[in-house]
């Protein structure tokens, strides 16, 4: 995303939107450099580590509602910023080729609740 500000602590309301409109996401888990669960870390993190925490639990909800039973979704964000444009980020999601409907909703969704984060704009994508 190429906005100015690239960390959720420059968004005081994204807690309160995902609590609102995702609140699961909080529960994921997550691998960082303070050992921090994700409802903590999500306070101080860039937005493409957001972004990516989103879509992987958008991904699970659908796999679930799919049937699936033995669900493992897993990915990592990367960034550097001396190479790159700062809001540059290489988010890597382990997903197939058959799964391309579901990625492409999950993204979706992703990307609208990222839009309500960035720009204060509830979109109705988000309705559950």
């Amino acid at each position: 995303m190429f906005i100015p500000n690239v960390n959720t602590c420059d968004f005081p309301h994204t807690i309160s939107i995902l609590n609102t409109f995702f609140p699961e996401v909080m529960e994921t888990q997550c691998f960082n450099d303070e050992d921090l669960p994700f409802c903590e870390e999500v306070k101080k993190t860039e937005i493409g580590h957001l972004f990516e925490h989103v879509l992987l639990e958008k991904i699970y909800q659908l796999k679930k509602e799919k049937g699936d039973t033995n669900i493992c979704v897993k990915g990592y964000t990367e960034w550097n910023w001396q190479n790159e444009a700062t809001g540059t980020f290489h988010i890597t999601i382990n997903s197939s080729y058959d799964e391309k409907e579901l990625f492409s909703k999950a993204v979706k969704f992703s990307l609208a609740l990222m839009k309500a984060i960035v720009f204060k704009k509830e979109n109705r994508l988000l309705s559950k």
